[in-house]
């Protein structure tokens, strides 16, 4: 009997704190989680540049379409052209598993020496001259006009289809007037 209890002491390890088992589970995790959205950014980056995408999206600009994939990657509290630029730099899987994307986003732009808000796109501010102002504006007047006079013609050309029911209608009224003339004159002639 002694033998049997000196082999169930030496076979029990201690355990671990249920809280311990739980932490390292969610390491775990969150290895995983990191692995997960670096997954879900080479699909999405795969989906950003296919042109099936990008023309059933009215065509728009880069920043456009980045919008529309936010919602993709929303629980990485980041945009989806941040984790871009990010796996253009990292690309790869192992090192998004150990790290966190917001902090290796933050040490990408350390590293490329920018500043606050340079990752955001650029807003351009086009001048124009008062000439170039009142040519537009003459433009403007130009094609109102121009736009004004097909609809002129759209609306006749809608009433097209009336107008030669008619002319059809018209033509067989005639041609029953002069059977009814030729006729008439006939019996003249006879009387």
């Amino acid at each position: 009997m002694k033998t049997t209890r000196q082999t169930v002491k030496n076979s029990r390890k201690p355990l671990m704190a249920a809280y311990k088992q739980k932490l390292l589970k969610v390491e775990s995790l969150c290895k995983k989680a990191g692995g997960c959205l670096f997954d879900r950014m080479v699909l999405l980056v795969e989906v950003f540049n296919d042109q099936a995408f990008r023309l059933d999206n009215g065509n728009l600009d880069d920043w456009k379409l980045g919008e529309l994939l936010d919602r993709y990657v929303a629980d990485a509290q980041m945009e989806f052209m941040q984790l871009k630029a990010l796996l253009d730099y990292q690309p790869n899987r192992v090192v998004w598993e150990t790290g966190l994307a917001c902090n290796m986003y933050a040490e990408m732009m350390v590293l490329k020496g920018a500043k606050p808000g340079d990752d955001e796109p650029k807003r351009t501010r086009h001048v124009i001259t008062q000439a170039e102002f009142k040519a537009l504006q003459e433009e403007n007047k130009r094609l109102v006009a121009q736009n004004k006079q097909l609809q002129r013609y759209k609306a006749e050309a809608e009433q097209l289809p009336q107008l030669k029911a008619s002319i059809k209608e018209l033509e067989a009224e005639n041609r029953d007037l002069r059977k009814q003339l030729t006729a008439a004159g006939s019996e003249l002639v006879c009387a």
